[in-house]
């Protein structure tokens, strides 16, 4: 226990303040079972946004000790933020900080989707209306794919998943670490609702930046997955 609530030697900023991350990484494992695992170690969970500006502050000095399992887990695995998605025919996309988890993990069905999380369409319309900032509302007709890192900091879905310019920015630069141009994997549009979870990692080559609202691992099933809490 006292390890994991050791910090994390290396500055990570984000709207102005410093974030102080555990220095334990949880995983490799599911959505829902890594976010258990800073709970029950009495860390706080991160937001995507959060872990990306981890992942910034890591590629800005690759040579920091503490910054090398960082990069190692987002190029091997993929980097976990407690961010999903809620993707709404004929609309667009909700993304919503801290999900409600709903019951244990489960197994998931063939074609792999989500079951550890619950978002409910009225509720997060409820809280967009509310102006909750942990829920944000983009259209669909975002770009998606791959990109320019100078599209990263103008793309609405990109700004709205890292909780403004400052963050889409900062994945920008982490994208500017890469020799390929990053890839945004988002659904482009559904024909039913559509639960996804956020991630940040790389291809399999590691020489992409990806940014994911497509994930699905949230089941045991899923094995992927990196975290690290925040003190």
């Amino acid at each position: 226990m006292q390890e994991t609530r050791t910090r994390l030697d290396l500055p990570v900023r984000m709207d102005g303040s410093e974030l102080n991350f555990a220095q334990s990484c949880f995983g490799p494992g599911d959505f829902v079972t890594v976010g258990r695992r800073m709970e029950a170690a009495g860390l706080t969970k991160p937001t995507l946004a959060q872990t990306a500006a981890l992942a910034h502050a890591a590629w800005e000095a690759p040579e920091n000790p503490a910054a090398r399992p960082v990069i190692e887990f987002m190029t091997q695995r993929w980097l976990w933020g407690d961010t999903a998605f809620l993707y709404v025919p004929g609309g667009g996309v909700f993304i919503q900080d801290h999900p409600t988890p709903k019951g244990p993990a489960a197994a998931a069905p063939q074609p792999p989707l989500p079951q550890g999380i619950s978002m409910d369409l009225d509720e997060l319309r409820q809280h967009l209306g509310a102006g909750d900032p942990n829920v944000r509302f983009v259209p669909f007709g975002f770009k998606t794919g791959e990109q320019t890192a100078s599209d990263l900091t103008t793309n609405p879905f990109v700004i709205a998943l890292l909780h403004g310019e400052e963050g889409a920015r900062k994945v920008a630069e982490i994208a500017d670490h890469h020799s390929q141009i990053p890839n945004v994997w988002s659904l482009d549009a559904v024909d039913e609702l559509t639960v996804r979870v956020a991630a940040l990692g790389s291809n399999f080559s590691g020489d992409q930046l990806v940014i994911s609202g497509r994930g699905y691992d949230i089941g045991p099933n899923g094995n992927g997955m990196c975290g690290y809490g925040l003190l």
